[in-house]
């Protein structure tokens, strides 16, 4: 996956027609610069509180809004989880050789989950994935509503996305910060030398040599049998 200082690659979901968030957003991959935890969230419009336990990663905003994926309520973060592993993102992620990330997403409950390349279970290499299998018992991140609504009420439509931004807000809001939380123990503007994440990208292209995807393949499955596979 990409790194780079100014990088910010994600791998997410969010409705073809671009209701947002009337029809939600399901963040699978997501971080930026050298981060090296992996950040997994969901963004809706008023209403889905998901349940504060269930999954292994860490809550990233404070007490009161951690677990409301409204946007409005959280200045558009909606809830978001920091994996407490440095397996799934940035450095540590490419030099194990990658791995599979697994978007499980049922009437009542959105799981995700990340298996590094020497942990990847046989019936995910076979093609016949299990979800009773660990996956749903200790999932990076699991997403259902404390009311016990169904996921369909504010997750439709969706189309997968692969994206790598040069800069925004992110990136650059963190360009001298303290972001060790994340797991990147040097700000980029001591890395590059440069004040800025838009003086670096526009004057440093060469340094951007592994901000790029190899992706092996994308498989989608139902209930019963495989849907697709590219």
């Amino acid at each position: 996956m990409p790194v780079a200082c100014g990088a910010w690659p994600a791998i997410w979901t969010v409705a073809k027609d671009g209701s947002w968030p009337a029809k939600g957003e399901i963040d699978i991959v997501e971080g930026v610069n050298f981060f090296t935890q992996n950040s997994y969230s969901a963004h809706t419009k008023d209403g889905f509180v998901m349940h504060p336990h269930g999954f292994t990663s860490k809550f990233m905003l404070d007490a009161d809004h951690q677990n409301n994926c409204g946007v409005d309520a959280t200045d558009n973060q909606g809830c978001g989880l920091r994996d407490r592993r440095s397996d799934a993102f940035g450095e540590p992620f490419n030099s194990a050789g990658g791995g599979v990330f697994i978007l499980d997403w049922a009437d009542r409950a959105i799981w995700i989950n990340f298996y590094p390349r020497d942990e990847i279970p046989d019936h995910i290499r076979n093609g016949t994935p299990d979800p009773s299998s660990p996956w749903r018992r200790r999932p990076r991140a699991y997403f259902t509503d404390t009311s016990g609504q169904e996921t369909g009420n504010y997750f439709q439509d969706h189309v997968l996305v692969i994206n790598t931004n040069l800069c925004g807000k992110w990136p650059d809001g963190v360009w001298s910060a303290d972001t060790s939380y994340a797991g990147q123990n040097q700000t980029c503007a001591a890395i590059t030398g440069s004040d800025s994440c838009a003086n670096y990208i526009l004057n440093s292209g060469s340094q951007l040599g592994e901000a790029y995807w190899a992706i092996n393949s994308i498989e989608v499955y139902n209930n019963a049998t495989k849907a697709n596979s590219d």
